[in-house]
C-alpha cells in the first residue's frame, strides 16, 4: 500500500477477493496496524522485527536500538489486543551494512536471543527467524556461516533468508550458466546426430523454454513440472543433479570471487577505456557459432507460422 500515491484504504476496499489467495497487510509503523486490522479484508501476520545494526536502523527508523525495544513491545500489545498470532521473528542488515560494515555472526546470535525474548514476554514462541540481507551484503561463505550459527543455537527455529540482487551478481551468474549450457546442449545434440536447426527449436526457438521460465515464475522452480509429462519429470528428477560436479562448482565459485573482489570490474572498465576490442572480438565469435547461423531461418519459419 503505498499512501502516497492512494489511500490504502481505498485499495484494500476497492478489490475483489478471490477465493484461495492470502492477501496479507504490510505497515511500517503501528498506525499502519492498526489500519490493516480495521479493514477487516487483510490477513495481518505478527512477527518481532529487530536490526542487527544501530547506524542503518537510526538512518531508517530514525530511533536507536534502545528506542526500538520499547516499540517492539507495544506493537507486541497491539497483536495480542486483536488476537493476532506471531510466528515470526526478524533480524535486518543481518549479513552486513552499508553505515556499518560487516555483521558479526555474535551480533546476529544476539539480536535473534532479542527477539525471541519480546515475543516470549508477550506469550508467543516463535517458529521462524528470517534473516535479510538488507543491503545487498551477503556472500554464499557469509550466509553459510552466519545461518548455521543461528542453527546451532537455536535449533527449534526454521530459517528463512530475504536477499536482495542489488548488485547484480545472481542474474549475472544464472544468465551465464544459461548461456553456456544451451551452447554446451547444442553442441552435444548435433554430436549425437540431431540436425542444428533441431536443436534450436527444442533449445529456444519454439517458444517453450521462455513458457517454462514464466510458469517458474508463476508456479515455482519445481512445481512448474507439473505442466509437463511424467516421462519429463522422472528424467529431470532423476538425471538432472548429476549433471552439476565439483568442477563446476569451482569454477562458478571462481567467478562468483571475480565479482565480490572488483577484478571483474576492472577488467571490464579497462575494456571499455581501450575501445571494447575483446567484447566485439566475442561478440563475433558467438554470431558466427553454428548455432547463431542454424537458428535464424528457424526463427523466421516459427514467427511466420505465429503470425498466420
Amino acid at each position: 500500500m503505498i499512501y502516497q500515491v492512494l489511500p490504502g484504504d481505498s485499495l484494500v476496499e476497492g478489490f475483489h477477493k478471490k477465493p484461495g489467495i492470502s492477501y496479507v497487510g504490510l505497515w511500517l509503523n503501528d498506525k499502519g496496524l492498526k489500519r490493516a486490522i480495521d479493514s477487516g479484508r487483510l490477513e495481518v501476520k505478527g512477527s518481532v522485527s529487530l536490526c542487527a545494526s544501530e547506524p542503518f536502523l537510526i538512518r531508517n527508523q530514525n530511533r536507536t536500538m534502545e528506542e526500538n525495544i520499547p516499540l517492539q513491545h507495544k506493537t507486541m500489545e497491539m497483536f495480542k489486543a486483536h488476537n493476532v498470532p506471531v510466528l515470526r521473528g526478524a533480524v535486518m542488515a543481518a549479513f552486513g551494512c552499508n553505515f556499518a560494515g560487516d555483521i558479526s555472526a555474535e551480533t546476529v546470535l544476539k539480536t535473534v536471543a532479542q527477539t525471541k525474548e519480546i515475543a516470549m514476554a508477550h506469550g508467543y514462541k516463535l517458529e521462524t527467524m528470517m534473516l535479510a540481507d538488507t543491503m545487498a551484503w551477503a556472500t554464499p561463505r557469509s550466509i553459510k556461516r552466519v545461518v548455521g550459527a543461528v542453527q546451532d543455537m537455536h535449533p527449534e527455529l526454521d530459517i528463512c533468508l530475504h536477499l536482495h540482487d542489488t548488485r547484480g551478481m545472481a542474474l549475472a551468474m544464472v544468465w551465464a550458466g544459461l548461456e553456456a549450457w544451451f551452447v554446451e546442449c547444442f553442441q552435444l545434440g548435433v554430436e549425437s546426430g540431431f540436425s542444428p536447426e533441431l536443436m534450436v527449436m527444442e533449445l529456444y526457438a519454439s517458444g517453450e523454454t521462455a513458457e517454462i521460465f514464466t510458469k517458474m515464475a508463476r508456479n515455482g522452480f519445481f512445481r512448474q513440472m507439473t505442466h509437463h509429462s511424467t516421462t519429463s519429470q522422472y528424467g529431470t528428477l532423476s538425471r538432472g543433479p548429476s549433471l552439476i560436479n565439483d568442477a563446476m562448482r569451482a569454477r562458478a565459485r571462481e567467478i562468483m570471487r571475480g565479482i565480490q573482489d572488483g577484478s571483474f570490474v576492472e577488467e571490464w572498465s579497462d575494456e571499455q577505456a581501450g575501445g571494447s576490442a575483446r567484447l566485439e572480438a566475442l561478440r563475433a565469435a558467438a554470431f558466427a557459432h553454428p548455432m547463431s547461423q542454424a537458428e535464424s531461418d528457424v526463427i523466421a519459419a516459427v514467427q511466420a507460422v505465429s503470425v498466420s
